[in-house]
């Protein structure tokens, strides 16, 4: 996402317990210095580090949804996290078709959200301030 002079990112580091942090990182657009990091989530790396994500800001009110891994959540410009939701997901022995996911950026339309989750298995009608399914 950039803004003037300023881009922000969804960036995933590993931690010490084979975990991923998802972080919202602030970077200086003319020389790529990054100028602050904001930690957002801590997920289990079941992805080896390649964790699956999409992200679209609202051009309503520069809310940003995101979908990574088995869940989706928005958050502020800020890095502040208004809610989160899961979705049951099956394990790869369980699922055959566990990779077989497309990513797909979320879409605003007539006051919802419509997304899929990576690892999901339906397309969801979210109301973008709560994350409550409309269906």
């Amino acid at each position: 996402v950039v803004i003037g002079a300023t881009a922000w990112a969804l960036v995933g580091a590993p931690t010490d317990q084979d975990q991923l942090e998802l972080s919202w990182t602030r970077f200086a657009t003319a020389d790529g210095r990054v100028e602050a990091t904001t930690p957002l989530l801590r997920l289990r790396d079941a992805w080896e580090g390649q964790v699956p994500a999409t992200l679209a800001v609202d051009p309503d009110d520069w809310r940003m949804i995101a979908t990574v891994g088995g869940a989706c959540f928005a958050f502020d410009l800020g890095g502040n996290v208004t809610w989160l939701r899961r979705e049951t997901w099956l394990p790869s022995v369980i699922d055959p078709l566990y990779d077989d996911h497309w990513l797909a950026p979320p879409v605003f339309q007539n006051g919802a959200v419509y997304l899929t989750i990576p690892q999901g298995r339906r397309v969801l009608a979210l109301d973008p301030d709560t994350g409550r399914a409309r269906w």
